[in-house]
């Protein structure tokens, strides 16, 4: 017997954390984001996860803070991150 649930945003987050590599490393911030909108479904097989579907609406992005970096993540350079995020997802 195959069971499903239904999750979405109301069940949790869902975080992504962006690390920084290379020479300029110590100049960049790792991101905490979130995605506001999404939804899930996870078939089980007895007590084992079988399959995962994930839809996620790319504009609910949302950059919630930035850690590292020389000095502080702005307002002005949280919406920088997240319009290049948007345009690297082809979504903005």
């Amino acid at each position: 017997m195959t069971d499903t649930w239904a999750l979405d945003a109301s069940d949790g987050e869902l975080l992504i954390h962006t690390g920084v590599t290379g020479r300029a490393a110590r100049m960049g911030h790792r991101l905490t984001i979130a995605m506001t909108r999404w939804h899930a479904t996870v078939a089980w097989a007895g007590a084992e996860p079988a399959g995962l579907e994930l839809v996620v609406e790319a504009d609910s992005l949302e950059v919630l803070r930035g850690e590292g970096g020389v000095k502080g993540l702005s307002a002005p350079e949280k919406a920088l991150a997240r319009s290049n995020a948007l345009k690297s997802l082809d979504a903005g």
